[in-house]
């Protein structure tokens, strides 16, 4: 008897990966910036992605200033965000096919999202704006259970992104990482 569980089309519930991937996140402002798109990735159109790690770290190296950074994370459709700089997708293991990322960007002044199409905030985060200080952010997917329901997943075409949801100051930091696996379906 197979320990694996099955849906009613025959297909595995839990298929294995074809892949395990991350995407380095390093934004720091350049100047005070109206609340914009800072990074996103957008998913291809052959695989699903399951998010199975983020972890964000917000901080501060500017002057100090009575206010906090506030950011959210969003799931977009629609259109793919320019501007800024490529973000290479790394493997976590070098015999793995290349990932069906789309693309990946990041910018401290903000991407243009013209034609894009946000969803509400999937959770928000952010930390003060004094030096030394620092917000921390974690999601943490890899836990057990059924991946189907314990991940965020993106469909084909769909992205992630990391907006700023107040205008930055100079200073203003997030780094961090996204870890994914990527299956058929």
């Amino acid at each position: 008897m197979s320990d694996v569980a099955f849906c009613n089309d025959g297909e595995p519930a839990n298929p294995v990966p074809v892949g395990s991937y991350f995407l380095p996140i390093g934004i720091r402002a350049s100047a005070a910036t109206a609340a914009a798109t800072l990074w996103a990735m957008r998913n291809g159109t052959s695989k699903y992605i399951y998010i199975r790690r983020i972890h964000i770290m917000s901080s501060f190296d500017g002057t100090a200033a009575a206010s906090s950074a506030q950011l959210a994370l969003k799931r977009f459709t629609a259109a793919t965000p320019s501007g800024g700089g490529a973000l290479t997708p790394l493997k976590k293991r070098s015999t793995f096919p290349a990932s069906s990322l789309l693309d990946a960007r990041f910018v401290d002044t903000g991407l243009t999202v013209a034609g894009v199409s946000f969803e509400a905030a999937m959770i928000q985060f952010g930390g003060p704006r004094q030096n030394g200080a620092s917000g921390d952010f974690q999601m943490n997917f890899d836990v057990g259970g059924d991946e189907n329901y314990d991940s965020i997943v993106l469909a084909p075409s769909e992205g992630l992104a990391i907006q700023s949801l107040n205008t930055a100051v100079i200073g203003d930091m997030i780094q961090g990482y996204i870890e994914w696996d990527e299956r058929l379906r």
